[in-house]
C-alpha cells in the first residue's frame, strides 16, 4: 500500500501511512493484526489473500478464522 496511502471502500477509509481507519470520516478502533489483514486484502482486490500470504505478511501471529471474523465484526458499529 506503499504508492496509495489512502484506500476508499464504501464508508470506509484505510489510511496505510498512519494506520488508520474511519467510517463516515469518524476514526474506529483498529488492531495491529486486523489492520495489517485488511490492508492485505486492499493490496489485492478481486483476488484471493491465501492464509498463506496473510502469514507471510504477519509472520506466525496470525489467530485462527474464527478470530478474523470477530475482527470484522470489531470494525463494524
Amino acid at each position: 500500500m506503499t504508492e496509495r496511502s489512502l484506500v476508499r471502500f464504501g464508508v470506509f477509509e484505510l489510511d496505510g501511512r498512519t494506520g488508520e481507519l474511519r467510517k463516515h470520516g469518524v476514526r474506529r478502533k483498529l488492531q495491529d493484526q486486523p489492520f495489517q489483514v485488511l490492508q492485505a486484502l486492499l493490496e489485492r482486490p478481486g483476488e484471493l489473500v491465501t492464509r498463506d500470504l496473510q502469514k507471510a505478511r504477519l509472520g506466525c501471529r496470525l489467530p485462527p478464522n474464527a478470530r478474523q471474523r470477530w475482527w470484522v465484526a470489531g470494525a463494524r458499529p
